[in-house]
């Protein structure tokens, strides 16, 4: 994907961040990027924060190239009924971003204070068909993605990396009981598995964040459903 001249809202952090950099002597000061930040944030004499200006504003240019394949497969095995395979695997391979014309290219790919995506995900799902009855296995994998340390500030800071990869496997079932009325039930990371833990979190934030990125992962653990569905007018 590439695109031109895309509306963004701005975000404080960055900018705050560009400000910095640009405050420090990290970045030309008289670049584009550094004008523009300096100029929507508004200090007082001594330094102090006082306000950002954060408009939404057109993005110079992003590109997003990605790899993506998938596979799908129907077998009808006889007496023994249909089986459906299907399969389906993405990486993520360039992210770069100019936000102002003249500035120079961010690789928000290898940027974790910008970038903490999964790199790659894959997913993989076999579904058998009996008359009634029903069942699917859905194993889903995730690639890594950067820990606490690297999202602050950075790969070159001591200890920060990336965290190990993902996988959840769920099972699902249904049995049609009459017509139109089918009972299901679902079972969601069947193995319980937890997300890779972090182990470069600060101590003081271990008991608000579990030791993992809320955005990425979650900590729902092994769960349940039970349905049982109704159509008017049985199969139709």
């Amino acid at each position: 994907w590439k695109i031109s001249d895309e509306v963004t809202q701005q975000s404080a952090d960055q900018l705050l961040r560009v400000d910095a950099d640009c405050l420090e002597g990290k970045r030309d000061v008289n670049s584009p990027n550094c004008q523009a930040a300096l100029s929507q944030v508004d200090r007082d004499s001594s330094g102090n924060l006082l306000s950002v200006f954060t408009p939404k504003i057109n993005v110079s240019e992003e590109v997003v190239d990605a790899l993506s394949v998938s596979m799908n497969y129907d077998w009808n095995a006889g007496r023994a009924g249909q089986f459906l395979f299907s399969a389906a695997y993405t990486d993520l391979l360039k992210h770069t971003l100019v936000q102002y014309a003249g500035d120079p290219v961010d690789d928000l790919f290898n940027d974790p204070v910008y970038n903490q995506d999964f790199k790659s995900k894959e997913n993989l799902s076999v579904t058998w068909n009996f008359h009634d009855f029903g069942a699917t296995a859905y194993v889903e994998h995730y690639g890594q993605t950067p820990n606490y340390l690297a999202i602050i500030n950075g790969y070159n800071t001591p200890g920060a990396g990336r965290l190990g990869d993902w996988t959840l496997v769920n099972l699902s079932a249904r049995y049609q009981l009459l017509p139109g009325l089918t009972a299901s039930l679902n079972i969601n990371n069947v193995f319980d598995r937890m997300p890779p833990v972090d182990n470069s979190f600060p101590g003081y934030l271990v008991p608000n964040y579990n030791s993992y990125n809320g955005f990425d992962y979650n900590v729902y653990g092994r769960t349940y459903f039970v349905g049982l569905n109704y159509r008017y007018g049985g199969d139709q």
